[in-house]
């Protein structure tokens, strides 16, 4: 006979991931495509081709006889009838559909991309509220500020003194120069 030790909750906070800021951002970036018209529209496109492709190559739906007897594509006497999912049908979809593809992703992370930039949103956006664990220490305050170009001032009341202050504090965001993101802080002078 075994026995177990009794499974008693953890009472240690969970250590992230390394990977997990890398997830929210494909997180957010998902749930962002998918709130917008152009990701569906793409979506029913390249369905509606692939459909249409396959069928032109080889079936016996509607005109598509007469569609590819047009084409020059049409079986001789003797050959093996290409079905529509047939191995090479599938690859010449595929082949045809690649570079439309190509062009509309060129769009999508175009945008995607320059969206921050052209909101003129500044480096304190963060994807989810964070809690303590994740941080290391106690935050005072963690909120999305948006910001104008050109010198702006943000100036904050706390509860207790904090031993610094920065935008993206906890490198959300790519950032070319991470190390200038943290200050010290000073007393406020009246």
């Amino acid at each position: 006979m075994t026995t177990h030790p009794p499974a008693h909750p953890s009472t240690h906070s969970p250590t992230p991931s390394p990977w997990q800021p890398v997830w929210e951002i494909i997180r957010f970036e998902l749930q962002e495509s998918l709130r917008t018209r152009a990701l569906l529209l793409g979506f029913g496109f390249f369905f509606v081709v692939g459909l249409v492709t396959m069928h032109r190559l080889g079936s016996d739906l509607l005109f598509f006889p007469t569609i590819r007897e047009a084409m020059g594509l049409n079986p001789r006497p003797g050959e093996l009838v290409p079905y529509a999912n047939a191995p090479l049908q599938i690859m010449t979809v595929f082949e045809v559909a690649n570079f439309l593809f190509i062009l509309l992703t060129v769009g999508i992370f175009t945008e995607r991309a320059t969206k921050d930039f052209t909101s003129s949103m500044d480096g304190l956006l963060f994807t989810s509220p964070l809690k303590e664990w994740q941080f290391g220490a106690q935050l005072l305050y963690l909120q999305k500020q948006g910001f104008r170009a050109g010198d702006t001032t943000l100036t904050l009341t706390v509860d207790e003194r904090p031993t610094s202050a920065g935008i993206d504090p906890l490198h959300k965001l790519i950032d070319k120069l991470p190390d200038d993101n943290r200050f010290a802080v000073s007393e406020a002078t009246s």
